[in-house]
């Protein structure tokens, strides 16, 4: 029985190992957007990653992306992103896009 408390421990140890490693290697961005007026956001240009909404934002993203625009839609008003708490794009006004692209 003895031998048998060793192994169960590096095994516990293992299973720990591995699950920490995955849970550390995941692709998860945070996206802010500050506005106030309305906006479009698009992620690498696909049709069905859009979404529309006003005011500020925030969103959590799962996987990899290339670029993420925001199109700010109001008549007045600003927008301006940033993505996993990195500096802030510029603002942009009426009917202009802020982007922010990962190389």
């Amino acid at each position: 029985m003895s031998r048998l408390i060793p192994a169960r421990l590096a095994l516990a140890l293992l299973f720990g190992l591995c699950a920490f490693l995955a849970g550390s290697c995941s692709n998860t961005h945070h996206l802010n957007i500050d506005s106030d007026t309305c906006w479009l956001m698009v992620i690498d240009g696909q049709t069905e990653a859009v979404t529309r909404d006003c005011g500020a934002a925030n969103f959590k993203i799962i996987g990899g992306f290339h670029c993420i625009r925001v199109t700010n839609l109001g008549p007045t008003g600003l927008v301006r992103i940033r993505v996993d708490g990195g500096p802030w794009s510029a603002q942009v006004g009426p009917n202009d896009t802020a982007e922010s692209c990962r190389r």
